[in-house]
């Protein structure tokens, strides 16, 4: 395949390199002015590769080429676009214009974009989540790979456009879920996140959340609060097994997380990373979930009570050479 990736952050990094080297010729298209990991030098990928031992490459730097505009004569066949919620609309316009015929992949978490997405690009659209994450710095991207990545059509159809990318990851070393419900899946993992975040915030770090027992379960009270939003948007939580904790004893669910932290460490250190390195965008979960329960009349006092810890927080990264990207579900 042809494919394009929306600029040079750490999961555009991972996976444009795990295309690469399954065969595929990936471009990285860099917004005029943006931030270009490339324009140092190769990436040197150190991350924890745990695909199947027969896709695990040999070559461990990446050096694609890039662009600063494209077009349809172009002709890519997937434009991947692995950005924040918060920054969805900026690329619509762009994409709307120059896309072409290829097939566009929103690879990220999703809020209040739906809408927006259907209006300017029906038809022409998927949506996925990577289950991986890393951080780079000085041009190394430390992090997990493992085979788990969810795909899924707006509509929750399997159509053979959806076929084509599901075989892509597949031929790359991945083992794809098709998510029926995308939009209500992704509405439960961002309340997760933001749960879980905004007290790893309060605490300091995700390395002080993590070692503190009380603040993990704390969280989970927390995240049945913005769990409670989600179901007032028109979803169930319970239908998702990512939500399962949520509504377990707050003990044996932070007990299972503190499990998981000593026996996966790297888990803790890239979600560490991601705490320091990306506060403005964990500070938009927080704001965007607790918008939407004031809108929708949602009591959530836990939640509300850690305000004031994310207000104080600078809105720029306290590493800014650092980026990370990380998923709280990643094992």
């Amino acid at each position: 395949m042809n494919i394009l990736v929306f600029g040079s952050g750490t999961i555009g990094i991972l996976y444009g390199w795990a295309f690469t080297e399954a065969g595929h010729h990936v471009t990285h298209y860099i917004r005029p002015g943006g931030s270009n990991t490339f324009q140092n030098g190769p990436v040197t990928i150190a991350v924890q590769d745990r695909r199947s031992r027969a896709f695990r490459p040999q070559n461990r730097t990446y050096e694609p080429p890039f662009v600063h505009t494209f077009y349809p004569s172009d002709h890519y066949d997937l434009i991947l676009v692995p950005v924040t919620h918060r920054h969805v609309r900026a690329t619509l316009e762009t994409l709307q214009n120059r896309a072409g015929d290829a097939t566009i992949l929103f690879f990220g978490n999703q809020w209040e974009t739906f809408g927006d997405i259907e209006h300017e690009l029906a038809g022409r659209y998927l949506f996925g989540f990577p289950q991986n994450g890393g951080a780079l710095q000085n041009n190394i991207l430390e992090g997990t790979l493992t085979s788990q990545v969810v795909l899924a059509e707006p509509d929750g159809r399997f159509t053979n456009r959806l076929k084509d990318i599901q075989a892509l990851f597949e031929q790359s070393g991945f083992a794809p879920r098709l998510e029926p419900d995308f939009k209500g899946w992704s509405r439960v993992h961002f309340a997760w996140n933001a749960a879980t975040m905004s007290v790893a915030l309060r605490e300091g770090g995700m390395l002080n959340y993590a070692h503190h027992f009380g603040a993990i379960r704390h969280s989970f009270r927390v995240m049945r609060e913005t769990m409670a939003v989600v179901r007032a948007m028109g979803t169930e939580p319970r239908r998702f097994s990512e939500s399962r904790m949520a509504y377990s004893h707050s003990f044996v669910a932070a007990l299972i997380t503190r499990l998981l932290f000593l026996v996966v460490p790297s888990v803790m250190t890239i979600a560490e990373k991601h705490a320091r390195t990306s506060v403005a965008e964990l500070k938009s979960y927080y704001y965007d979930l607790y918008a939407m329960a004031r809108r929708l009349n949602v009591q959530t006092p836990l939640f509300d009570a850690l305000k004031p810890t994310i207000d104080a927080l600078p809105d720029a990264s306290l590493e800014p050479a650092a980026q990370a990207e990380w998923s709280p579900e990643t094992a």
